[in-house]
């Protein structure tokens, strides 16, 4: 999931391997063997938080491929694309709450059929966040903690178009 998907979001990770198990997302067993995974130096293991408000905090994991995680792939002869943390990595320079937060939007987009691209528009003067495509459907989109940022974004009509395609 993480190197031929590029998928990071513990939640997504979680999710679909219950799909693909036919069992409950919180099966002890399959959590335990995503949790070796960091233990055997295959993945790393990132928590981001957030506090919404005192007392209410949210924490999203987020995991990728270490050295030994991409040597071992690259035996069973897995291609590999950018996941979504080493594009965050590479692009993203903002704080750790709005990262949770677009790693949340695209984990709950792909978990209901959408295609997700997070920081799909690096160069553009109002970079949106993710990039949303479901059939001929496609949606620049923005994450705001607080409804007052939002109005900005009222006024980024000049977004190029969103791409026909993107794996």
């Amino acid at each position: 999931l993480v190197a031929q998907h590029g998928i990071s979001s513990r939640l997504e990770i979680d999710a679909l391997l219950s799909q693909a198990t036919d069992s409950d997302r919180r099966t002890s067993a399959l959590r335990k063997a995503v949790d070796l995974l960091p233990e055997l130096g295959l993945l790393t293991r990132e928590n981001l938080e957030v506090t919404v408000q005192e007392g209410v905090n949210s924490r999203f994991v987020v995991m990728d491929l270490t050295r030994q995680g991409r040597e071992l792939c690259e035996i069973f002869g897995w291609q590999f694309v950018e996941s979504d943390r080493v594009r965050a990595v590479r692009l993203f320079r903002g704080p750790g709450e709005h990262l949770l937060g677009v790693f949340f939007l695209a984990a709950q987009a792909r978990l209901r059929g959408y295609m997700a691209l997070v920081f799909p528009t690096p160069d553009s003067p109002v970079a949106p966040d993710v990039l949303l495509e479901r059939g001929a459907e496609s949606r620049f989109t923005f994450v705001e903690f607080a409804p007052q940022l939002s109005e900005r974004w009222k006024e980024s009509g000049n977004l190029p178009s969103p791409p026909a395609f993107f794996t």
